[in-house]
């Protein structure tokens, strides 16, 4: 009785989002999520120890990411974990230069399980979220994967999230700066890809040059990219891949934890430091993060490049409980950048840098600290929450969030913005799991977003637009010993209502004039699907296989295309170009393919 009407208050509450945007009913939601569940109680324990000596692993770390929790093994080597769902539970037992170990175990038979750890400087095994619906080892999964720990993008040298995983074999970047950042696989970007991030896509102007990802690169715990198209589980735009910001794990209980994270570099003098409180009180977790980054002009060879420092400040705030029915974890985070953009005029004769008032630019304030016109002011706050409940065999994953970005550029005068964007973004994303067989793995999911963007600037790229998308898709997972096939199928929609805007004689919007942009109505959908087969010849060599249709749905800068645009450093060419008659084509949505097919052929050996 308690399972249906948490399903009739979640259907509701969604629905109540979507329709209205009334944010109350996230109340009802919340107190469908608290409410308790009467499962039984299951309690485990087991020995870690070394696979070749046998002896014991004090520190090993025992980890369910399907609960978000674990603990350690105490000086002998032994484990116990409490208060557990009488459910099948993935295990992840890891420990510094031995290879980590991936388990399911039947909670409901199993209350004791040993693992013996083989020795190894690289970690062969991870646990897969993103590639699959559950978690599961990455051998078992057909997609392309790589994982990357906290520790790697802690010492890799970067400005940026972005900039930190760009080294990884079919990742790239595009960056106009230091602070600017946007992730490319194998040669796919913008919105072609989806960045995941405290389990709800991130949504600002991904479509611009100069619109970087808004993420406190401190804040990641562990991220996986996710190569080839991923649609079936992610939707439309993410035909090219996922970049997945996993959660941070939660505090050891009963412990209170804390992290200082300080970094510089020498080219721009960036200095980095993020502080970050947390706790775990009997499955009460909280967690507190701050964290400030400021860089002045960088260095080429022969100059310094005025107006390129950037300064940042984020903070985050997070909340959740760790029950044996699961977990429900609160997020809020608060990004905030100003960041110099480069205009690179100069003087004729000397060659020297000008400012915005036409003036020469010392050396001295060339590398300075301070920004001038023109620049960027991004704000981007979101709220999100993920959710998990483990029902025997079944499991259910609820993740709601509501984002709001205002981007600001200013390009004659430090006061009055000439381009400014408010989007609010609201996403949802409902996934049923049924376990059958202990082999056979069924998946049903529902995702959406619906976002609104308006003009309060003087320049328009843009147009102010309503957009709804809106997809569910269902997926089944066969696995043998060796074998594992697995095959999906999903179906998107996406409706994009853009409205009007004519300018005057002087380029101010106006009720009639020039048409800068024409309304439009347009709707898109398609069908998609995915198939795969992984094989595991030995320890050392696997063999993966997928064959996978994505679709992209057509976005609102490729529909009110006029030509070129640069934003505010080019304002008067913008609007001469956009202001001809009948201007607005949509020739971009040509270079757009609806669908794109392709086959992925993996071999690679974890120990050869």
């Amino acid at each position: 009785m308690r399972v249906f009407l948490f399903v009739f208050i979640l259907g509701l509450s969604l629905q109540r989002l979507r329709m209205k945007r009334s944010t109350p009913y996230l109340l009802l939601l919340f107190l469908a999520l608290c409410s308790s569940m009467g499962y039984g109680q299951r309690s485990i324990s087991g020995h870690v120890t070394d696979k070749e000596t046998g002896e014991s692993l004090p520190g090993a770390t025992v980890y369910l990411p399907d609960l978000k929790s674990g603990t350690t093994t105490d000086k002998d080597g032994v484990y116990k974990l409490r208060n557990l769902p009488n459910s099948n539970i993935v295990f992840q037992v890891s420990f510094i230069g031995y290879k980590a170990e991936v388990r399911k175990i039947d909670l409901g038979e199993i209350h004791a399980m040993d693992f013996q750890l083989s020795p190894s400087a690289i970690e062969a095994k991870e646990v897969v979220v993103t590639g699959n619906a559950l978690s599961s080892d990455n051998d078992r999964s057909s997609f392309s994967l790589t994982p990357i720990n906290k520790d790697k993008l802690l010492t890799m040298p970067s400005t940026n999230l972005i900039n930190s995983i760009s080294t990884v074999p079919g990742v790239s970047e595009i960056t106009t700066g230091g602070e600017i950042s946007k992730p490319v696989i194998r040669g796919l970007g913008y919105n072609r890809i989806v960045t995941l991030n405290e389990g709800v896509r991130q949504e600002g102007n991904q479509w611009g040059d100069e619109h970087g990802i808004e993420i406190d690169q401190f804040s990641a715990d562990r991220i996986e990219v996710l190569k080839g198209p991923a649609s079936l589980f992610y939707g439309s735009d993410a035909m090219g891949g996922v970049i997945n910001i996993l959660e941070q794990t939660p505090a050891r209980p009963g412990s209170v934890e804390g992290e200082w994270v300080s970094q510089a570099s020498t080219n721009d003098r960036l200095i980095s430091n993020s502080l970050m409180v947390e706790g775990n009180q009997n499955g009460w977790i909280w967690r507190a993060r701050g964290t400030y980054k400021t860089a002045a002009s960088y260095r080429t060879p022969t100059e310094w490049v005025y107006n390129s420092g950037f300064n940042e400040k984020n903070y985050s705030l997070t909340a959740g409980v760790v029950k044996r029915w699961g977990y429900s974890h609160l997020h809020f985070s608060s990004f905030n950048t100003k960041i110099g953009m480069i205009d690179g005029l100069r003087d004729s004769a000397s060659g020297q840098f000008l400012d915005y008032q036409g003036n020469i630019v010392s050396s001295e304030k060339a590398k300075s600290r301070t920004i001038e016109v023109p620049f960027q002011l991004v704000n981007h706050n979101k709220i999100s929450s993920v959710t998990n409940l483990l029902l025997n065999d079944n499991q259910v994953k609820i993740s709601l969030g509501y984002q709001w970005n205002n981007r600001k550029e200013f390009s004659e005068s430090p006061d009055e913005p000439g381009l400014f964007f408010h989007l609010d973004t609201w996403t949802y994303d409902v996934r049923y799991t049924r376990l059958l067989f202990e082999s056979l793995e069924l998946v049903g999911g529902l995702s959406g977003m619906t976002q609104f963007n308006r003009n309060h600037g003087s320049t328009y790229l843009i147009p102010d637009f309503d957009l709804q998308d809106w997809g569910g898709f269902v997926y089944m997972k066969k696995s043998w010993e060796k074998f594992t096939f697995n095959l999906g199928l999903r179906y998107d929609y996406r409706h994009i209502k853009s409205y009007s805007l004519y300018l005057d004689s002087l380029g101010n919007a106006a009720p009639s004039g020039d048409t800068l942009f024409k309304a439009l109505n347009r709707d898109f959908s398609a069908f998609t699907g995915s198939t795969g087969m992984t094989f595991r010849l030995n320890k050392a060599v696997n063999f993966k296989f997928n064959v996978g249709r994505g679709f992209r749905a057509t976005n609102i800068s490729e529909l009110s295309a006029n030509g070129l645009g640069y934003g505010t450093l080019f304002t008067d060419m913008c609007r001469a170009i956009r202001s001809s008659k009948d201007s607005n084509l949509n020739w971009i949505s040509i270079l757009s393919m609806p669908c794109i097919s392709t086959i992925t052929w993996i071999m690679y050996g974890a120990e050869i």
